[in-house]
């Protein structure tokens, strides 16, 4: 048995000499290269040829050592090649080639940091910020996000402030460009303790939430941006969905109905504020302020028509939750409770229908909502004055586009 071993160790060590001896013109090859590179550089500036062989060695260098992290030529000569990789950045840099200044620059960068140097501290140059900003940002645009991300960070280690507000904001994008959400919000929290007021920073998180449907964290940051300006017309409509989500209606309609005071023309706010309105009939905070129908709000100044909708320029046909603020509780009644109309007065005698009031709760004006009755495929009508369909833009239930339907009985 000991025999076995002892074979099977000069074995082991025949292949290692090997695997080294196989490693060594390689390696020889990657010296004489550098020695060459040095004797002719000399701080002249240099060729592209020149800066070639050079990277070429260092690829060789990391090869070897990628194979043994130990390789003293190989560690050697990592060392000795690494001041001059800064020039070949600022070389190819100079030269409108940034994909091969990028090349030089990543390594610069990376050299110092490989495991079997993490005891040594090399010399950084003092372009060493301006390199990591350069390599950052040529990476971002190449779309390497994992080095762009790496580079930014390298720079905002420097502490030199010049453009740290732009590498919080590209590193947060590149985090996002990589689908990491965690990490752009990260990168985003870091940038909000160095910039607590920058409202840019906000909107980058609040995009990102409502983007993966984040509404757990988005509130945090929906909050801190309208502490900072609660006037902000771009939070205001997340907040009051995000509220009108939660069921917190209250909340809610208030700013929507400061939204709409802002913006009446605005087709979406305008449709949110009136649903809110109808959620809010029943609420124990509803007052005489909460408007019931919704119906001038829809159609008023509204000039992005819908495809196929007949109505002429500013109208439009309606959608099904315009109808709701008609109802007690807000929902569709369905087709059991034909007189669910709590905020209409009703007209009986002549053409049925209902009076809706606009303005206030049970007060105020109404527009009068009759039963036309229907036109058949022929040409004829049909119950009119005693039943009627109003036609919406969104189905209602089981996908019926009549979603207010009135009866005379």
């Amino acid at each position: 048995m000991r025999h076995q071993i002892i074979s099977i160790l000069i074995i082991a060590l025949a292949m290692t000499a090997g695997k080294a001896a196989a490693q060594s013109p390689a390696l020889a090859k990657a010296d004489a290269d550098l020695a060459a590179f040095v004797a002719g550089y000399g701080g002249s500036g240099g060729s592209a040829s020149q800066f070639a062989s050079l990277l070429s060695s260092y690829r060789a260098y990391m090869y070897a050592v990628r194979q043994d992290k130990n390789n003293p030529t190989a560690l050697n000569g990592l060392r000795k090649v690494y001041p001059y990789l800064i020039d070949g950045a600022i070389f190819f840099s100079q030269n409108n080639q940034p994909d091969k200044a990028l090349e030089y620059a990543l390594a610069y960068i990376g050299l110092p940091r490989i495991e079997a140097f993490r005891n040594e501290r090399f010399a950084r140059s003092d372009y060493y910020p301006t390199i990591c900003y350069f390599a950052a940002t040529t990476a971002y645009n190449n779309k390497q996000f994992a080095d762009a991300i790496d580079c930014f960070r390298c720079y905002i280690q420097t502490g030199e402030q010049k453009n740290l507000e732009n590498s919080y904001t590209y590193m947060a994008r590149a985090y996002k460009f990589a689908g990491d959400l965690n990490g752009q919000l990260a990168a985003i929290d870091e940038a909000l303790k160095v910039y607590p007021t920058t409202a840019n920073f906000l909107y980058e998180a609040i995009n990102a939430c409502i983007e993966h449907k984040a509404n757990d964290r988005l509130e945090t940051y929906v909050n801190r941006a309208l502490s900072l300006n609660p006037g902000d017309m771009k939070v205001l409509p997340v907040k009051a969905k995000l509220m009108a989500d939660k069921g917190d209606y209250a909340t809610a309609l208030p700013l929507y109905e400061r939204l709409y005071k802002a913006k009446p023309n605005d087709f979406n706010v305008c449709r949110n504020h009136n649903y809110n309105i109808t959620l809010n009939i029943n609420s124990e905070n509803r007052d005489n302020r909460v408007l019931a129908a919704p119906a001038n709000c829809f159609v008023l100044s509204h000039n992005d028509e819908i495809m196929f909708d007949p109505c002429p320029a500013g109208w439009m046909v309606p959608p099904g939750d315009m109808w709701l603020a008609f109802t007690v509780d807000g929902k569709n009644s369905g087709w059991d409770n034909i007189w669910n109309y709590v905020n209409a007065a009703k007209q009986s005698s002549d053409i049925f229908g209902h009076h809706v009031y606009v303005t206030a709760w049970h007060s105020g004006k109404t527009v009068y909502f009759p039963s036309q009755g229907f036109r058949n495929a022929g040409g004829s009508c049909w119950r009119n004055g005693g039943c009627g369909n109003y036609h919406t833009s969104t189905p209602g239930e089981n996908g019926t586009v009549n979603c207010f339907h009135i009866h005379s009985i």
